[in-house]
C-alpha cells in the first residue's frame, strides 16, 4: 500500500516527549491546527494507534535507541547523530553506538523569563537552529536523530501562535426547533457560569501542569489548557516547516513521531504521566514522510519504530503492503500491555482498551469508538473482563 522510497540517503528522525495525537489535524484535531504535520502526513505513511508498552517517555527512547539493527544499516552510508535539549537523551545515546552527541543548551526559562516572544527564543527553536545549521556541513552524515522534551518540561511557544479570533455572530435567519433549544441551553449554560471568572483564552504558565480535575471545576479550564498546549504544538508545526524548508533540496525523509503522550482532561487530569492509566498515556503519533501516501489503521507497537528506521535505508522500501494493511486482527489478541507500577497496566487489543488499576478495579473501553476512554462498560462484557485478565495473568502482570 505504501510507495516506495526512492534512492533516500539521510534521514531525519525528530522525537517529542508528551507529544499527544489529539492536537494534530492530521489526527483528526478539531481545536488545533498543524498544516506543516498535515502536508507530511498528506504525502506520507501515517499510524492511527501506535502504542508505547511504556507511560515513561525515557524508556521509550531507550528501547528505540538501543536497537542495534537500524544502526548496521544506515552506518554505511554516513554518520548518526542525536542533536538533543535532553541530557537524558545524551545520556541514554552515550550507551549506544551514535558517532556524535551534542547536547543543545535550553534556554533558562525561569519563572522571570516566562513565555518567549518570538521562535527564535523558545528552547525548542534552538534545537532546530542547530540542526539547520549542521545541515549547512560538508561532511556526510545518513541519520540525524533530533528529540526535545520541551512539551514535557517547558511550555514556552510564544501565545500568539493561538488563533484567538471570536466565534462568528448568529446570522438573522429563523432557527428552527432544534437550533432554538440548543441556543436556549447555551443561553440557559451562560447564566449559571456568569458568576465564575473569566479564564484567560491560554495560561502564560511555562512549568507544563499536573492538576487532577474537581467536579466543580471552571468549565472552562479544560479548553484553556488544551489551547495552551495546543500553542505549544503549533511552535513544532511552525518550526517544522523550517526543518523541512531546508531539506528541500536534498535527498531527506523525516519520520516524525511521539515518545508519550499527555492527559488533557480525559482521565480527569491534565499533564504527563497524570492520573490514572489511559489511553491518552501511551497513544503517540508516528509520521514518515514520502512514503505514502497511505494510513495503517491497525493496533502497532511502538517497539516497531527500530525496524521502520532499518527500512528507510533501502533504496526502495515498504513499510507496508495490501496483505498486511487489510489484515483482520483477533480481537482478544493482546498487541499492548502497558505497565504503571507494579499493579497498574492495561491491554490494547483491536478492539478493546483493558485497564486494572492499583485498587484491583477494572475499566474497559471499546475501540476504536471510544476514542477517549470515556463509557466504561466493564459491567456489561464481564466475559471481555475476564479474557483479557487472563492474558494480562499469563503474561506476569
Amino acid at each position: 500500500m505504501s510507495k516506495t522510497n526512492q534512492s533516500k540517503t539521510k534521514l531525519i528522525v525528530l522525537t517529542l516527549d508528551a507529544f499527544a495525537p489529539s492536537a494534530l489535524g492530521c489526527y483528526g484535531s478539531s481545536w488545533n491546527s498543524t498544516p506543516a504535520i498535515d502536508a507530511l502526513a498528506a504525502g506520507g505513511c501515517v499510524w492511527d494507534r501506535l502504542i508505547t508498552n511504556n507511560t515513561d517517555a525515557t524508556a521509550t527512547l531507550e528501547q528505540w535507541m538501543q536497537q542495534d539493527d537500524w544502526m548496521e544499516s544506515w552506518k554505511p552510508m554516513g554518520s548518526i547523530e542525536l542533536l538533543s535539549d535532553s541530557q537524558k537523551a545524551i545520556s541514554l545515546a552515550a550507551k549506544t553506538n551514535f558517532d556524535q552527541l551534542f547536547l543543545i543548551d535550553p534556554v533558562d526559562q525561569s519563572q522571570e523569563n516566562g513565555v518567549a516572544e518570538d521562535l527564535e527564543s523558545t528552547q525548542f527553536a534552538q534545537l532546530i537552529a542547530a540542526a539547520v545549521e549542521r545541515l549547512g556541513e560538508d561532511d556526510d552524515w545518513s541519520v540525524l536523530w533530533l528529540h526535545s522534551d520541551f512539551l514535557r518540561t517547558c511550555w514556552d511557544a510564544p501565545r500568539w501562535l493561538v488563533d484567538a479570533e471570536p466565534l462568528a455572530e448568529w446570522d438573522d435567519e429563523p432557527l428552527d426547533a432544534a437550533e432554538t433549544l440548543e441556543a436556549e441551553m447555551l443561553e440557559s449554560n451562560q447564566e449559571s457560569t456568569d458568576s465564575l471568572d473569566d479564564l484567560p483564552y491560554v495560561f502564560d504558565q511555562t512549568s507544563p501542569p499536573e492538576i487532577q480535575l474537581k467536579a466543580d471545576e471552571h468549565p472552562d479550564l479544560i479548553a484553556t489548557w488544551m489551547r495552551t498546549y495546543g500553542c505549544q504544538v503549533r511552535l513544532v508545526d511552525e518550526l517544522l516547516r523550517v526543518l523541512v524548508t531546508a531539506t528541500a533540496d536534498d535527498d531527506v525523509t523525516i519520520v516524525l513521531a511521539g515518545t508519550s503522550g499527555i492527559s488533557l482532561g480525559q482521565n480527569g487530569w491534565i499533564g504527563y504521566q497524570a492520573g490514572p492509566l489511559r489511553s491518552c498515556h501511551i497513544g503517540v503519533p508516528m509520521i514518515v514522510a514520502g512514503v505514502g501516501p497511505t494510513r495503517i489503521p491497525q493496533v502497532r507497537d511502538a517497539s516497531i519504530v527500530p525496524d521502520t528506521i532499518a527500512k528507510l535505508s533501502q533504496a526502495e522500501c515498504q513499510l507496508t503492503d495490501v496483505d498486511q494493511w487489510s489484515h483482520h486482527e483477533d480481537v482478544y489478541q493482546p498487541r499492548v500491555v502497558s505497565r504503571r507500577g507494579s499493579t497498574e497496566h492495561a491491554i490494547t487489543t483491536p478492539k478493546w482498551f483493558f485497564v486494572e488499576q492499583k485498587n484491583d478495579s477494572h475499566r474497559l473501553y471499546l475501540k476504536p469508538d471510544d476514542i477517549n476512554d470515556f463509557n466504561d462498560i466493564s459491567r456489561l462484557r464481564s466475559d471481555v473482563v475476564d479474557e483479557l485478565s487472563q492474558n494480562a495473568d499469563s503474561d506476569g502482570a
